[in-house]
This record gives C-alpha cells, structure tokens and sequence, in this order.
C-alpha cells in the first residue's frame, strides 16, 4: 500500500493528522491545476479547500482501482465543472438584466498578473479558455499537469483513447486560433 493510500485508509477513521499530510503534499500542484481553470486566486483557493473537504468526507468512497492523485483530482475537476456552470448561469442573468452592454466588467488582472503575463500568453490563455470545459480540462490535465492519458482518463470519466482524441481536437483548436 502506498503512502497516500495509507492516508486514506487513516482518513477513513476520522484521523486529521493524515488529512493534513494528504494536503501538505496534493495543495500547491491541486491548486494550479483549479487555478489554470478558473483564473481567479479567491475563487481557486476556495475550490481547493472544497476539494479537500470532499476529500475527508468521501473517503470512505475511495475505490483501490484509482490512484488517490487521480481520484483527488477528479473531485476538483468537478468542482471547476460546478464552477463554470455557476459562472455561466450568473453571467446569463446578469446579461438579461443589464440595459448597456458598456456596463460588463472586462477581466481585471491582480497588478502581480499584469507584470508576469505578456500580450502573447495572454492571447493563448484567451485561447484556451474558449475552449469547451471538457476539452479543456483534458488539455490542462495532460498538458500542464504532465498526467498520462490513462490517468486523465480516470479523472474524467473516459478512456485513454478518449482523452487523447480530446487532447487532439484542444490542440488543433488552439492551433486554428494563434496559427502556427
């Protein structure tokens, strides 16, 4: 049994201390891979510790045929799936109520953003978030996060095959969109 496992099974018994552990080691690479999604740090921190709570409370769900890194993974992607729908269903009615379109806030970068990011990054993060959720988790599961197709697979609910047809499509979309 590895030790993230172990974790787990200590979770399972209301022991905190392996809560912590599982956190220490999953908060920094789970946070930027919910970042990379939602693009908010407030929004992202609180979907992390979202994640880590459904964590705790659905360790005893956890199944041995995935590793705890995908299953982990696959609470916080559907959390940003969650998100985005909140996101969306706000973003349409606040559209039906608003009278001058001149009124919509534009996306307002944190002044540490605005020194770190460049006009073409920008660009190509526009890029990715066009993309469908689906897609785009997929894209930033296998290519930001360095997870194998199969492990992608895990996390979204699909085969290998799947998540790299996916993959596939995400890229030639984003190649249609910045050219080559």
């Amino acid at each position: 049994m590895d030790q993230d496992t172990a974790w787990i099974e200590q979770i399972k018994q209301g022991d905190y201390a392996a809560l912590n552990s599982l956190m220490e080691k999953y908060n920094a690479p789970l946070y930027y891979f919910i970042y990379r999604f939602i693009h908010d740090e407030h929004e992202a921190r609180d979907v992390l510790q979202e994640t880590f709570v459904k964590v705790y409370f659905r360790a005893a769900s956890f199944k041995p045929g995935y590793t705890v890194r995908t299953w982990i993974y696959s609470i916080a992607a559907n959390l940003c799936r969650d998100h985005y729908r909140r996101k969306q269903t706000l973003l349409e009615r606040s559209l039906t109520t608003l009278e001058d379109w001149s009124l919509l806030p534009g996306k307002e970068l944190s002044p540490s953003q605005t020194v770190e990011q460049s006009e073409f990054a920008n660009h190509v993060q526009k890029a990715i978030d066009s993309l469908s959720p689906e897609l785009k988790l997929a894209f930033v599961l296998s290519v930001f996060d360095g997870m194998s197709h199969k492990e992608c697979g895990k996390v979204l609910g699909k085969t290998a095959k799947a998540v790299e047809r996916m993959v596939s499509r995400a890229r030639q979309k984003l190649q249609a969109i910045l050219g080559e």
